[in-house]
């Protein structure tokens, strides 16, 4: 009977001899000292204890967690987003149409989003300026618009002509219908 060494070619171990793994803490196949549910609990648990200033100086605490977007701007009347608001829609109209018909689809996005964004802080502000018994119908059309703002951002992010074409005449319908309604 063969021995294991007589088996084995000479630069190479033996078959029945194996080299042993030392497994390195971090190592995904690796074992870690501790359970991983105990290390998060002992992290949790260490934060919590540490006062926020010190985790994140100069900043607040809040400002990792929470957006902070105003719906309203700060100080705007309602005659003041009265006023801007039909220039702004006009204006965005124009751009993004300009550039849907140039099928400049990455800038009819962005111009999308920058001017959505000011409409909709306008439409909010002139909502909560309106008698309570007239703001669902308003919250529905101004549902009903930036749905449709983000359908059109998605058609033009996919590079669709026609669904682009068929959700910028959605948008600029229920736009109108918005501010007739103002």
């Amino acid at each position: 009977m063969a021995s294991a060494s007589s088996l084995s070619q000479p630069n190479q171990p033996p078959l029945l001899q194996s080299t042993p793994h030392i497994p390195r803490p971090l190592d995904r196949g690796g074992v870690l000292p501790f359970p991983r549910r105990r290390a998060a609990i002992v992290a949790a648990v260490i934060l919590s204890t540490v006062p926020p200033h010190l985790l994140l100086p100069g900043r607040a605490w809040g400002g990792l967690v929470e957006f902070n977007v105003p719906l309203v701007r700060p100080g705007q009347t309602m005659e003041e987003a009265m006023g801007s608001v039909r220039w702004d829609a006009r204006s965005m109209l124009e751009e993004v149409k300009e550039l849907i018909d140039s099928e400049s689809w990455e800038e009819a996005q962005k111009e999308l989003r920058k001017g959505s964004g000011a409409l909709r802080r306008d439409f909010y502000t002139i909502i909560q300026g309106k008698p309570g018994t007239e703001r669902p119908a308003l919250r529905k059309l101004f549902s009903e618009l930036f749905n449709g703002v983000t359908r059109l951002d998605y058609a033009a992010r996919d590079h669709d002509r026609e669904l682009v074409r068929r959700c910028f005449e959605g948008v600029s319908a229920s736009l109108f219908d918005f501010l007739s309604h103002i």
